[in-house]
Order: structure tokens, then sequence, then C-alpha cells
């Protein structure tokens, strides 16, 4: 028995009997655009998060587009000519025309000091208007952070720490309106 699965002619997957055939142009798209980020980060701390892409041959317009885990919005130093939409809240990239691909995109993002757990990227990368998933990493497992220290926070801490301090180290005189005994009081 032969049946094909696929989304169009030059894409999907032959089966013949219990043997699995993969097609060519299948394998041209599997490994367009990876993303690559840490496995395990801090709240509050920047990293890199950075998608390398191989077009497939032919491919003769590129888009790119990345989704950050919910709530996540301190995005910055986006490569290539990209753009953050907060209203979609996507990282978008492109289009861009062969033959002028990047062969790397990349940006830099936060997560709130108070997230936690795993966290997961979704994006998509479009070669000739075929949409194919983003490959490589796309969680990272989140600990929460060192809380920040306003101003106003630090101010207090200070004056707390400067006033038991003072109180701690400052000597001791004794004020008294007698005289000690053995001391000569004039007339």
């Amino acid at each position: 028995m032969i049946w094909y699965e696929g989304e169009g002619m030059n894409r999907g997957t032959i089966y013949i009997g219990l043997a699995i055939v993969t097609t060519a142009a299948d394998t041209a798209f599997a490994a367009g655009a990876v993303r690559s980020l840490p496995q395990h980060v801090q709240g509050g701390t920047a990293f890199d998060v950075v998608i390398t892409i191989d077009p497939p041959t032919g491919t003769t317009a590129l888009g790119i587009e990345e989704s950050p885990p919910s709530g996540w919005s301190a995005i910055a130093d986006i490569s290539n000519g990209g753009t953050y939409d907060a209203g979609s809240h996507k990282v978008k990239w492109g289009p861009f025309f062969a033959p002028s691909f990047p062969t790397q995109v990349s940006y830099t993002i936060t997560p709130p000091p108070a997230a936690q757990g795993n966290q997961c990227f979704v994006g998509l990368a479009s070669f000739n208007g075929f949409n194919e998933p983003i490959q490589g990493l796309s969680c990272v497992q989140v600990t929460p952070g060192i809380p920040a220290v306003s101003e106003w926070g630090l101010l207090i801490l200070s004056l707390s720490l400067l006033t038991v301090g003072t109180l701690v180290v400052a000597p001791r005189h004794r004020v008294s309106p007698l005289p000690l005994r053995g001391e000569w009081v004039a007339p």
C-alpha cells in the first residue's frame, strides 16, 4: 500500500508499507531556522536569543517572527532591522529578499524579576511564504530574581544602619547633677 501525506506536491511524506520515506523538499525546510537560548536564567537578568537561519536552496523571500513568553516585554538590541510589535507581542524581521539574507538574527530579553518555572518561546520562519516553526531550544527554566531595592528603600536602609551603628558605637557618658564619691566640690 502506498499513500502520501503533506501540504502540497513539494512537501510531505510518502508511506510505502511500513517504511517511511521523507521527501527532499520537506528535509530542506525542516532546519531552516534554529533558536538558541540558555537553559536556565534568573528573573530580572537579561539574556540573548539567537536564531540561526539557513534558507533552503531557491528561497527568494524570508521573514521571521518570534513570540516571547507572555508578560515578557523588556526587549532590546534587536538585530538586522527587526522590530518589537507590542500589540501582537512579537519580534519581527524582514521581509528579506535574495541574495541578502542574514545568517543570524537576535535580540536581548529580560524576564520579569518574579518570573519562574518553564517559560517558552514560539516562532515561525517563512521561506517563500511557507511557514515553518523555529527549531532548537524553545523553553528556558526561570528562577525568581532578587527584588530590586528602590532608592527610597535604600535610603531608609542606610539611615537605619547608621542609627543602629550610632547607638551601638556611641560612648557612654555619665550625666549626673550630684558629684561622685571622692570628688571635690567647690564651696
